[in-house]
C-alpha cells in the first residue's frame, strides 16, 4: 500500500489515530444528540456536509442539518444511542467509515421507538486537523412492514 491510502487497522498508528478521532467525534455527537444540542451537533459536520437521512430530503450545509436535527429532535428525545465503527479506510485527508447504530427514541406521551441499522460516513480532515463529517447516509435493519 502506498502512503495515500491505508485500510485502518491497529498496526496502522496513523490510522488507529484517525479511528480514535473519528470515535471520540462519535462520543461527543451522541451526547449532542441525547441533549438536544444542534448547534453542538452541527460542528461535527462540514459546512458544505450532505446528510441523507432515511425518510427525508438530502439536507445540504451544516446549517440545514442543524435545522433538520431541530424539527424532531425537541419533541422527540433520544433516550439512548450507540454508532460502533466495523471499518474505516483513510485516503489522505479522508476518511471512509461504516459501522452500525441503535438507538431508542421518546415520543412524549407514547412507548419508546427503538432502531437499529447501518451507516456510511465520509469524513475530512480540515485545516485545523479536526476531522469531520462531509457525508452521512443511514438507513434501519428492520424490514419493511408487512403488507395488510
Amino acid at each position: 500500500m502506498d502512503d495515500d491510502s491505508d485500510k485502518v487497522d491497529d498496526a496502522f498508528p496513523a490510522g488507529a489515530a484517525v479511528r480514535q478521532a473519528i470515535e471520540a467525534s462519535h462520543a461527543a455527537y451522541v451526547a449532542a444528540v441525547k441533549r438536544g444540542d444542534m448547534t453542538a451537533l452541527g460542528t461535527h459536520f462540514t459546512e458544505d456536509a450532505i446528510f441523507l437521512p432515511p425518510h427525508a430530503d438530502m439536507q445540504r450545509s451544516r446549517a440545514t442539518i442543524e435545522q433538520w436535527f431541530g424539527s424532531w429532535l425537541p419533541s422527540i428525545p433520544v433516550q439512548d444511542f450507540e454508532i460502533k465503527t466495523a471499518d474505516i479506510t483513510v485516503v489522505g485527508a479522508t476518511a471512509y467509515e461504516v459501522g452500525t447504530y441503535q438507538m431508542t427514541l421518546a415520543p412524549a406521551g407514547a412507548r419508546p421507538i427503538s432502531d437499529q441499522g447501518k451507516y456510511l460516513m465520509v469524513w475530512q480532515r480540515g485545516v485545523d486537523g479536526r476531522w469531520r463529517i462531509l457525508r452521512d447516509m443511514f438507513n434501519t435493519s428492520a424490514p419493511p412492514p408487512a403488507s395488510k
